[in-house]
C-alpha cells in the first residue's frame, strides 16, 4: 500500500465500515452501505480495499473488501497510478504463489481474491500490461 497517499486513519475508517456490515442490525448495515457507497466513488478505494484484503484479521471483512474491490475494478482501474496498479498486480501474484498465505485463508476469502485476480487479468492481459 502506498503510504504516501493512504493513511492508517483512512484504512481504519474503511475497516470500521466493513465491520458494520457484519453487525446483525439492518439500520447499522444501511448506514454502512451509504458510507461505503460514498467512499467507493474514489479510485483510491481500490488500494485501501486491497490492503484490507491481505491484512485484516477478520475473514468476513477480508472477503467483503475483495468483493467490493472486484466490483469497482473496471470503473477505477484506469484512474489508478501505474504504481498502484503494479502494486495490486504484484500483490495478487505473490499471494497465489505463497502456500502459507493460501493455507491461512478461508475458502470464501480465497475465492473472492481469485475473482479479483481474474478480473485484473481480464483487463491487463489483452492490453499486454501484465
Amino acid at each position: 500500500m502506498s503510504n504516501q497517499v493512504i493513511s492508517e486513519a483512512i484504512v481504519k475508517e474503511y475497516e470500521a465500515i466493513l465491520l458494520n456490515f457484519t453487525v446483525p442490525n439492518t439500520i447499522v448495515i444501511r448506514q454502512a452501505t451509504e458510507q461505503m457507497k460514498t467512499r467507493l466513488e474514489n479510485p483510491l478505494s481500490l488500494p485501501i480495499l486491497f490492503y484490507i484484503v491481505f491484512h485484516h484479521p477478520n475473514p468476513d471483512v477480508r472477503q467483503l473488501a475483495a468483493v467490493l474491490m472486484r466490483l469497482k475494478l473496471i470503473s477505477h482501474w484506469a484512474r489508478l497510478s501505474d504504481g498502484a496498479r503494479n502494486e495490486i498486480k504484484t500483490g495478487l501474484i505473490n499471494f497465489i504463489s505463497s502456500p502459507q498465505l493460501l493455507d491461512n485463508n478461508h475458502t470464501r476469502v480465497l475465492t473472492s481474491i481469485v475473482e479479483v485476480l481474474g478480473k485484473v487479468g481480464k483487463m491487463c492481459l489483452p492490453a499486454q500490461s501484465w
